[in-house]
């Protein structure tokens, strides 16, 4: 995906790595950050210099040199609690959980791949 742009990461599934062409995929992954988090900032490298959208973010640029017929999804939802000047999202953990698995279940209608979860609770 040469248009991946990690800022652009939001609320819901986001598609961060398709294998080439001719690579057949085998499984999806899919990358669930804890409290605080977020679906690009949990899984970018803080401590690189420069702008922020230049940061390493490990599940696109190292993950498929090592399993590259995966597809690689970070999954995003409104995890600050503690915003301090806007209100924090209404979902609740369980809404959250059902939106995951909404998204989950059209990952397989789509093309029936099992998918792996990882995840990083504080």
């Amino acid at each position: 995906m040469s248009d991946f742009r990690p800022e652009a990461l939001g609320n819901g599934m986001n598609q961060v790595y398709v294998p080439p062409d001719g690579v057949e995929p085998v499984a999806n992954i899919v990358f669930l950050h804890g409290l605080f988090g977020g679906p690009w900032k949990t899984w970018a490298d803080d401590a690189a210099p420069g702008r922020k959208e230049d940061r390493p973010f490990w599940p696109k640029k190292l993950l498929p040199k090592h399993i590259e017929n995966t597809r690689v999804f970070s999954f995003g939802y409104d995890a600050d609690v503690n915003k301090f000047m806007a209100s924090a999202g209404q979902n609740t953990v369980f809404q959250h959980g059902t939106n995951l698995l909404h998204d989950l279940e059209a990952l397989v209608e789509q093309d029936g791949q099992v998918s792996i979860f990882t995840s990083l609770m504080p």
